[in-house]
């Protein structure tokens, strides 16, 4: 999976298959009226490019630190300002007392927010 957008922002390249070390895709759409193009080298965020439709705060979640050029960026948390990222509910889980789960060994996520203006683009480069 390259994009996610689901769940209150844009997860860039979330389940990177290992089989495509270098690659690019353009065009993809993301929620919040969102226009995203990535492109990643040895298996990591190289660059990303958003162009904002409406404007309006952008979340943005990596397994790298990353910084927006054109604009100051933060560190994000709690509720997106952006009411385009609605997200309606979270399935309900009820773990069962006798499972045995596994530990995930799951990579380290970034996300910051920054502020877009209407029919301008932005360019996301890691740290």
């Amino acid at each position: 999976m390259l994009l996610q957008s689901h769940d209150g922002g844009i997860t860039l390249l979330p389940a990177l298959p290992s089989a495509w070390k270098d690659g690019s895709i353009k065009g993809v759409k993301a929620r919040g009226n969102f226009t995203v193009d990535i492109q990643w080298k040895n298996g990591e965020l190289a660059q990303g490019k958003i162009y904002s439709a409406l404007g309006g705060n952008c979340r943005i979640r990596t397994y790298q630190p990353v910084k927006v050029i054109e604009v100051k960026s933060i560190e994000a948390g709690g509720e997106t300002p952006n009411p385009l990222f609605t997200v309606y509910g979270k399935p309900l889980y009820e773990k069962n007392p006798n499972a045995q789960l596994q530990d995930l060994n799951l990579k380290k996520e970034f996300m910051i927010d920054f502020p877009t203006e209407k029919g301008k683009t932005y360019t996301i480069i890691p740290l």
